[in-house]
């Protein structure tokens, strides 16, 4: 229900061109700038929640299924998250609050080795980088989908 609150939320508070075929943006340069900029803000937070939310219940769904179906234990499924909105700081907020399934691989491919070499501040942006970097991955097999041409 949360999911689909935010979704509507989203489609509601969005420009009309934000999930068009086109593409759109964000923002609505027919609006004055404080407005403009605090639509963008709050469709960027819904957006934030429902990433959340369906992360979540993906993981609880799983977790349901692979304890009655394959009999692990509990224990092999701890939580996703621990209330990202209690962080005190970024690096708690993504080191320990946010969703962890990839922390140890952020960790070993950018955080370590980057930390070795440029320090704690080299570690924070060695894990943003692998981190964006497995985000890209995602974002180029969307955009590789043969795109559908319209002939007139």
């Amino acid at each position: 229900m949360a999911s689909d609150a935010c979704l509507r939320a989203i489609h509601i508070f969005s420009p009309e061109t934000v999930g068009s075929l086109q593409g759109g943006s964000l923002f609505d340069h027919t609006l004055p700038p404080v407005l403009e900029l605090l639509r963008a803000m709050l469709v960027s937070i819904i957006t934030l929640a429902l990433a959340y939310f369906g992360m979540q219940f993906a993981h609880q769904f799983l977790a349901i299924v692979c304890i009655i179906l394959f009999h692990q234990h509990p224990s092999q499924w701890p939580p996703l998250f621990d209330a990202p909105w209690s962080s005190t700081s970024l690096g708690e907020l993504w080191g320990r609050q946010w969703h962890q399934i990839m922390r140890n691989s952020v960790l070993t491919l950018g955080g370590r080795p980057f930390g070795f070499l440029f320090g704690r501040v080299g570690g924070h942006l060695g894990a943003f980088l692998v981190s964006g970097i497995f985000h890209n991955f995602d974002l180029d097999e969307v955009d590789s989908r043969p795109s559908a041409s319209v002939s007139g």
